[in-house]
């Protein structure tokens, strides 16, 4: 994959895409563009998650005091349709999950017993969005703005386990297919920044690891989502989007070593 960066002015990113060529163990993919010229506005924000407008207020989750990450509390808490229980225990374990050992124990833990109702979790909630959006009867005692919160929380707790476990990525890849769905929908929407930033840091953290990111490189539809995130008025999404692309193109130009 070649992205040529042609200028940094007066804190405006200048590029263009000139062409994607992927080349892994013999394997090329060419997808060619024609010229493609943004600006990404960099403006100053807070180190905090991006916000929306003011309309899109979602619940944020608050720290408990003095507790611990339990997995049995863990596993209760996800299969309820408690929201304070839940926002609750997704706090926890991402509190939890701040060191490779941890997220190893995590992963492995009594056959992954955490690991696949989190990721269960994301895509029960998923899908319930997507039945909403056909307007078909809802089966979870959600809000639009808690599966949002959701959608958000086990987003960024998944881009910070890959970022400390390759053993993460690879687990990750294991589930692209599904997962690559809900990257589609919501960087395909206009609103959510805060989820979109979400996913697109957890794609940036799959393109560190070659094989998942062989994998983000050769689906032609997500490629085109993330350069669209490039004309985001917003620094984070663009940051995060720029990203992908970078690590792409250093994964493309040592595989030609």
């Amino acid at each position: 994959m070649f992205y040529s960066l042609l200028s940094t002015t007066g804190g405006v990113w200048h590029f263009s895409v000139i062409s994607i060529v992927w080349h892994f163990n013999g394997f090329r993919f060419g997808f060619i563009k024609n010229f493609i010229r943004m600006d990404l506005k960099r403006k100053s924000s807070s180190l905090t998650d991006v916000g929306g407008t003011s309309s899109e207020k979602r619940p944020k989750i608050q720290e408990p005091s003095g507790e611990e990450f339990e997995p049995d509390s863990f596993i209760s808490a996800i299969g309820s349709n408690d929201v304070k229980l839940i926002t609750r225990e997704l706090y926890l374990l991402k509190k939890h999950l701040t060191t490779k050992d941890c997220v190893v124990t995590f992963l492995n833990q009594q056959n992954k017993k955490c690991f696949q109702p989190l990721m269960q979790y994301l895509m029960n909630i998923f899908n319930e969005k997507l039945q909403r959006d056909k307007g078909i009867k809802s089966n979870l005692s959600l809000s639009e703005d808690e599966i949002y919160s959701f959608t958000k929380e086990i987003i960024s707790i998944l881009a910070n386990v890959c970022h400390l476990s390759v053993l993460a990525c690879v687990e990750i890849r294991d589930k692209n297919t599904t997962l690559i769905r809900l990257y589609l929908y919501f960087l395909s929407k206009k609103e959510q920044l805060p989820v979109k930033t979400a996913i697109l840091r957890l794609i940036g953290n799959l393109c560190e690891l070659k094989e998942t990111a062989q994998i983000i490189a050769l689906n032609h539809v997500l490629l085109e989502k993330v350069v669209n995130c490039l004309k985001l008025d917003d620094q984070k999404a663009g940051e995060q989007a720029l990203r992908i692309l970078r690590l792409l193109s250093k994964r493309s130009q040592l595989s030609k070593m």
